[in-house]
C-alpha cells in the first residue's frame, strides 16, 4: 500500500520532476519484467506507478505519464537528477 506521504510528495512535484520520477520507476518495472520469470513487477512498484498515474489524472495531464513511458525506453542521461520522494515502507 502506498503511503499518504508519497501521494503528498507527488502532488508537490512540478510536471518536469514528476516525469523524471515516473521514468525512474517505469524503467525499474520494465527491467523487472524483462528479468522476471513471472513477467511482472512487484506489488509495491505497481502501487507506486498507480499513484503516479493517479497524480497525472488529478492534474488532467495524462501526457506526463505517456512522456515518461516514452522516455524510459531511451537511456536516461546520468546528469538527470531524479527528485527524492519518500518510498513506501
Amino acid at each position: 500500500m502506498v503511503s499518504i506521504e508519497l501521494e503528498e510528495a507527488l502532488a508537490e512535484l512540478n510536471d518536469s520532476d514528476l516525469v523524471k520520477y515516473a521514468m525512474k520507476h517505469l524503467k525499474i518495472a520494465y527491467e523487472t519484467k524483462e528479468h522476471s520469470a513471472e513477467g511482472g513487477c512487484d506489488e509495491t512498484l505497481q502501487d507506486i506507478l498507480d499513484c503516479i498515474f493517479m497524480e497525472c489524472l488529478e492534474r488532467n495531464k495524462e501526457w506526463i505519464f505517456d512522456k515518461a513511458q516514452e522516455g524510459c525506453l531511451t537511456t536516461m542521461p546520468p546528469s538527470c537528477k531524479v527528485p527524492r520522494v519518500p518510498e513506501p515502507a
